[in-house]
């Protein structure tokens, strides 16, 4: 899924949620004095406008904060850890460096102490993984 991010245009769009959903409210009242059917239509429509904008930010809201929060999970786990990112190159789960080695037990920039110095790349893990449940009979 791809990754949703609402910080540039989330307020743009609440604005003209909540505009539509004013000058709904006004027209109707305008209606009220003045008995337009027209004015009542357009007031409708505003309302309706309005509110499905409304809706289906608060939904994208809901699927961006349940996002950052895997997000944030994800990055709390693997902080002291450093990833490989090929080329006998590691990075940083902390600050992001790229230039470290498979031998390097902490960072040179942040001074992050990497948990386990031995590192396994993905394809091991999966590999002692295997051999475990194969030998517990799992």
């Amino acid at each position: 899924m791809k990754k949703i991010n609402s910080v540039n245009y989330g307020g743009k769009i609440i604005g003209v949620g909540v505009v539509l959903l004013l000058l709904g409210g006004i027209l109707l009242g305008l209606n009220k004095r003045w008995s337009n059917g027209a004015i009542a239509v357009i007031a409708v429509v505003l309302l309706t406008i309005g509110g499905f904008i409304l809706v289906g930010f608060a939904w994208l809201l809901h699927v961006e904060l349940k996002q950052d929060k895997k997000i944030n999970s994800y990055y709390n786990v693997h902080k002291n850890r450093k990833v490989e990112i090929g080329n006998g190159k590691y990075e940083c789960g902390a600050c992001g460096n790229r230039g470290l080695r498979k031998e390097s037990s902490h960072c040179t920039t942040c001074g992050c102490k990497f948990e386990g110095i031995e590192y396994r790349t993905p394809q091991e893990i999966i590999d002692s993984d295997t051999r475990h449940s194969t030998q517990t009979g799992g």
